[in-house]
């Protein structure tokens, strides 16, 4: 997403082993894009859809897993230097939503950093329930970390391929643990 392309390559990267989870990865562009810049990346989506440049890139480590299992005993270490959660909250079921933060933000190793961008508005024909924008930030604030970044967008019209329109809006937060 344009928004982990403006944010990534500001991280400076301080050692070869920085480690990245890209949460509901999808076809797995922010994963390679964080590959190509040297970053080791595990990433997870309840589906197998990596594009096959992402699944031979050899720094993805994809697994099939719910965010809502992160911090499990089975699930994944939490020690990543940046997560990464594009459009995958709005997603959960709106009673799971605090949970699926808390996993999120639990994978985020101390001055690590977490960019999460997710849907402002409803996409009823989709399933999902957008975000009231200052609730993508409340779980941040609520934790002390420092927003670096906050932002809404203005709504836009997206075209779906099969034929549906609808208006979308998103938040995005750059917030690094204490």
């Amino acid at each position: 997403s344009p928004f982990v392309d403006e944010w990534l390559p500001k991280f400076a990267k301080t050692s070869s082993d920085q480690r990245l989870l890209d949460v509901g990865c999808g076809g797995g562009r922010n994963s390679l894009c964080a590959a190509k810049l040297g970053y080791e990346v595990t990433a997870i989506d309840l589906e197998k859809s990596l594009s096959p440049e992402a699944r031979e890139h050899l720094a993805i480590s994809f697994q099939t897993m719910n965010l809502l299992d992160i911090g499990r005993e089975d699930g994944l270490r939490q020690d990543f230097d940046i997560v990464i959660c594009n459009e995958t909250l709005s997603k959960l079921p709106v009673r799971d939503r605090a949970i699926g933060f808390r996993a999120l933000m639990s994978a985020v190793r101390p001055n690590g950093f977490a960019l999460v961008s997710d849907y402002t508005s409803d996409f009823h024909s989709q399933g999902i329930k957008g975000f009231l924008p200052n609730k993508l930030r409340e779980p941040f604030d609520r934790a002390a970390w420092s927003v670096l970044d906050f932002d809404t967008q203005k709504p836009m019209t997206q075209v779906y391929g099969n034929g549906g329109i609808a208006m979308m809006s998103l938040a995005k937060i750059v917030a690094q643990k204490p």
